[in-house]
């Protein structure tokens, strides 16, 4: 896999590495996937996102931790905790992953097997998908923001209103499809013409969003 970085940075390189998601997870036996409930108000976790939690850290400051009261799980900033007796703290959150096509499926897995399986669950195709870096909040509100990882696939068609990588002016830049207008457009609406020579060089699927553990 590759990855690109500096979408809002010209000046950035085409760099090429490998990189298994799967190397987010640092303790399987103890990290597993949480999803949206109706009780939990984390405005950066939406219905279609999976938040990946560790219970065996010891949540630090800046930490948005999963709590359980009276039966009800959410996430919550550390910082914003009122801790009682009825409160229980399942693990810190290390990672969101948003999915920009489709319905995300939860997988029936062990535990134990998650970051063997992430990166396969992630990138089906691994031959023609690829990994990029975004540099820049430009796409902050489509739920890309600075830092996170893009995973990039090359096989699945384009439509108008889609996020993608897109090459024009030689140049890559992340932005949403608009084709009905001829032009392409970052996450608060600003747009710029599409501009001959143009190609797409793959769609947006899925965004991983890094609160904790870093890629080693």
């Amino acid at each position: 896999m590759s990855a690109f970085t500096g979408f809002e940075n010209q000046s950035k390189a085409y760099l090429e590495y490998p990189l298994d998601l799967g190397d987010i997870i640092h303790h399987p036996a103890s990290t597993f996937i949480y999803t949206k409930t109706e009780f939990d108000r984390y405005n950066l976790l939406h219905r279609n996102d999976w938040a990946v939690v560790d219970a065996s850290l010891h949540p630090e400051k800046g930490d948005v931790i999963l709590i359980e009261l009276n039966a009800e799980q959410c996430l919550i900033p550390l910082d914003k905790v009122v801790w009682n007796e009825d409160m229980l703290m399942l693990g810190v959150l290390i990672a969101i992953i948003k999915f920009h096509r489709g319905k995300s499926v939860l997988p029936d897995l062990n535990i134990a097997d998650l970051s063997k399986s992430l990166n396969s669950l992630l990138i089906a195709s691994p031959e023609t998908s690829f990994i990029s870096q975004a540099v820049g909040n430009n796409m902050l509100p489509l739920g890309i923001p600075n830092g996170s990882l893009n995973v990039i696939e090359r096989h699945v068609d384009y439509k108008d209103g889609d996020i993608a990588v897109v090459y024009q002016k030689s140049t890559f830049y992340c932005r949403r499809l608009n084709f009905s207008e001829g032009t392409l457009e970052d996450g608060y609406g600003i747009s710029m013409p599409i501009q001959r020579p143009f190609s797409v060089e793959g769609v947006v699927t899925k965004t991983v969003i890094l609160f904790r553990t870093l890629l080693q």
